[in-house]
C-alpha cells in the first residue's frame, strides 16, 4: 500500500502543477451534459494523471470524471482501480478562487482503501489509508468528539429544497451553513470542524467526487454513507459526520 499510496501522491502533485498552470487565466471551457463545466485544464490534468498511475500500476483500471477509462483485464477477476476528479470544484477554480483539489483514490474489490485530496493553490495535501489514519500535511487528523447537537438541529434537507444544487456543513451547535462545500466539507468533518456534512445535486454526485473523502472521513474516525445510509460511493450522494451524529442526521434527512 505504500507504494500505491507514493504513486497516488506523485500523480496528484503532478497534476496539480499541470491545473496550476491554467489557473487564474482565461481557459476554454463547454457545458457537459449533467450541466456542469469542463475545462481544458480538467482534461490536460486528467491525462497527466493517467499516465503517472498507469506507469506506476499498468494493472490497474482507471475511471476519471473526464472520460478516461482503463480495464485492465486482470479486473475480471482482481477488481482494482483508480477514481479520478482531476479538478474538483472546477466553478471555483474559473472564478480564480483556491478551493478546488485534485482528488484520487483506490478502490479494491469495492472498498476505497486509499485517498489523496491535493489543493495545490492552498498548497494543502490530505491523504488516508486504510487502517493508517488521516493526515493533512504532517498532522494527523481527528473528527470531533462531540456526542450530542449544542441546540436544536436545524436542517432543510434534500427533499425539501427547490436547489438544484444543495449542499449543508453542520456544526456543533446543530446550525448549518451553505460554506464550505464540494470536497472542503468533508475535509472539514475530518479535522473536526463541524459535525457532518451533506451533499447531493439534481444530477446526484459521482464516484470521483465521493471516494477519497470516504476513506479521509472513515480513517479519522467518522462515518461516511449515502443519504439512504449506505456506505457505498455509488449512491449519488455523501453523507460525512463523526459518527456520533449520523443517526440523527440521516433521521433530519428523511
Amino acid at each position: 500500500m505504500a507504494d500505491l499510496l507514493s504513486a497516488a501522491m506523485k500523480a496528484a502533485r503532478a497534476g496539480g502543477e499541470v491545473a496550476l498552470q491554467y489557473f487564474e487565466r482565461a481557459v476554454a471551457w463547454e457545458t457537459k451534459p449533467d450541466g456542469t463545466p469542463v475545462t481544458v485544464a480538467d482534461r490536460a490534468t486528467e491525462r497527466m494523471i493517467f499516465r503517472r498511475l498507469h506507469e506506476a500500476d499498468p494493472t490497474a483500471g482507471f475511471l476519471g470524471e473526464e472520460g478516461a477509462v482503463w480495464k485492465s483485464p486482470d479486473l475480471v477477476t482482481i477488481p482494482r482501480r483508480w477514481i479520478v476528479d482531476p479538478i474538483d470544484g472546477t466553478r471555483e477554480f474559473l472564478g480564480g478562487r483556491a478551493s478546488w483539489a485534485v482528488l484520487i483514490a483506490f478502490e479494491e474489490a469495492g472498498v476505497i482503501t486509499l485517498g489523496v485530496i491535493h489543493a495545490p493553490a492552498l498548497g494543502d495535501t490530505y491523504f488516508a489509508v486504510k487502517g493508517g489514519g488521516s493526515w493533512k500535511n504532517d498532522v494527523r487528523l481527528r473528527v470531533s468528539p462531540v456526542e450530542h447537537f449544542g441546540g436544536p438541529l436545524r436542517l432543510a434537507g434534500p427533499r425539501m429544497t427547490p436547489e438544484p444544487y444543495w449542499h449543508e456543513f453542520i456544526t456543533e451547535d446543530g446550525a448549518s451553513h451553505q460554506t464550505p462545500k464540494d470536497v472542503f466539507g468533508y475535509t472539514a468533518v475530518a479535522e473536526g470542524r463541524g459535525l457532518a456534512y451533506v451533499e447531493m445535486d439534481k444530477n446526484g454526485s459521482y464516484p470521483w467526487d465521493l471516494a477519497a473523502p470516504k476513506v479521509l472521513v472513515e480513517e479519522a474516525g467518522g462515518c461516511f454513507t449515502d443519504v439512504d445510509g449506505k456506505p457505498s460511493i455509488y449512491g449519488r450522494s455523501g453523507v460525512a459526520t463523526n459518527g456520533h451524529t449520523h443517526g440523527h442526521i440521516l433521521s433530519a434527512l428523511w
